[in-house]
């Protein structure tokens, strides 16, 4: 699976854009989450712990330029981060859905789309964060 944006993961480290956070997260949990083919809850769990984590550094880099609301963006990204990674319900649906074995058989590309429209959902929360508008209305 090629992910837009994110190269191709032919071993090298592709250039994302600056402030892109969803490359920039895939790229540094791509191998922790098997290439987001995630299969079993084990390596779900230790996958969206890394996106969890990334996504926090990366997005608390973001929250440091913007000095004025810096209280306002830790606490948007500290609620999307209790809300969204690790999320059981989200975390079944993908187990149980597209990347149970019978299904990943039938169609191999299900499973790690459902996790890449997962962690690109969470990821988009964080968008909010950074703009002052929508972090002050949801604290």
């Amino acid at each position: 699976l090629v992910l837009v944006g994110c190269g191709g993961g032919g071993g090298h480290k592709p250039l994302c854009a600056q402030g892109d956070l969803a490359c920039n997260v895939r790229e540094s949990c791509d191998d922790v989450c098997n290439h987001f083919n995630i299969t079993d809850t084990t390596t779900a769990e230790k996958c969206f712990g890394c996106v969890g984590n990334e996504s926090v550094r990366e997005a608390e880099q973001d929250c440091l330029g913007n000095k004025s609301k810096v209280e306002k963006c830790f606490g948007c990204i500290a609620s999307t981060s209790l809300t969204c990674w690790e999320n059981p319900v989200s975390i079944g649906g993908c187990i149980l859905g597209p990347c149970r074995a019978d299904k990943v058989i039938k169609d191999p590309l299900a499973c790690p789309k459902c996790w890449i429209n997962y962690v690109d959902g969470c990821l988009g929360k964080y968008d909010g964060c950074f703009n002052t508008t929508a972090s002050a209305s949801g604290l």
